[in-house]
Formats: C-alpha cells, sequence, structure tokens
C-alpha cells in the first residue's frame, strides 16, 4: 500500500501543476498582480505579460505557454508548453524534494500524465 502512495503522493502534485500551468491562466494573473505591486515602487511593469495581455485580444483561447513558445522558439520555452515533457521534470523535482524512491519515477510520470489528462476531460466536460 506503501508503494500506491509513493506514486499517487507525487503524480497528483505534477498534474496539479501541470494544469494550472497549461489550462489556467493563474500563473499570469498571480504574476499580473505581483508585478502591479512592484511597479508602484519602481514605475517599471513586466513587458512579457503586458505583451501577452495584448496578444489576447487577438487570439482569446492563446495560453502563456503557447505565447512564450510563439515568442521564443527554443528549447526551454518547448518544454514548458509540451506536457509530456513537462511532466517528467516536474515529477522528477517533486519526487527529489519529497525524497521518494527513484524506482518509483517512471510509475510516477505516467500516473502524472493520465491524471493530468483525465482532469482536462473532466473539466472541459469530455
Amino acid at each position: 500500500m506503501e508503494i500506491f502512495w509513493d506514486i499517487v503522493v507525487p503524480s497528483s502534485f505534477t498534474s496539479l501543476i501541470l494544469y494550472i500551468w497549461l489550462e489556467t491562466n493563474a500563473f499570469v494573473e498571480y504574476i499580473s498582480a505581483i508585478d502591479f505591486m512592484f511597479s508602484l515602487a519602481t514605475k517599471e511593469r513586466n513587458e512579457s505579460i503586458l505583451k501577452y495581455r495584448e496578444s489576447q485580444k487577438f487570439s482569446p483561447s492563446l495560453s502563456y505557454p503557447e505565447f512564450l513558445l510563439s515568442e521564443n522558439d527554443n528549447f526551454f520555452t518547448r518544454l514548458l508548453s509540451c506536457p509530456i515533457c513537462l511532466s517528467v521534470w516536474v515529477t522528477l523535482i517533486v519526487m527529489l524534494i519529497g525524497s521518494y524512491s527513484l524506482v518509483l519515477f517512471p510509475a510516477s510520470v505516467v500516473a502524472s500524465l493520465f491524471m493530468y489528462f483525465k482532469l482536462c476531460k473532466t473539466v472541459n466536460g469530455e
């Protein structure tokens, strides 16, 4: 039973992180709020977020990872916009932080992807 939880817990964290990053605007909203607070003191704004907001006027369904990829097509932005790639790295980080056995890493990656895609289908009503 312990092995089950050692797969489910890191996979749940990973799928939640993937969902928040890839499917919502939560990251942009928090960064915008923090940026606004700092702009009161520094009088400068985050240009990337402002450019993203402007791009959304023309393409409302554009996500922030897709925007980053269109602005800077490189390894890092492709990694951030790919659920499978991102899942591997996020799962590894979660497992290392949580001191989980890396023997369970492959099973955790598969489980996190399953949970992520199932969550997407459930939220979208499919």
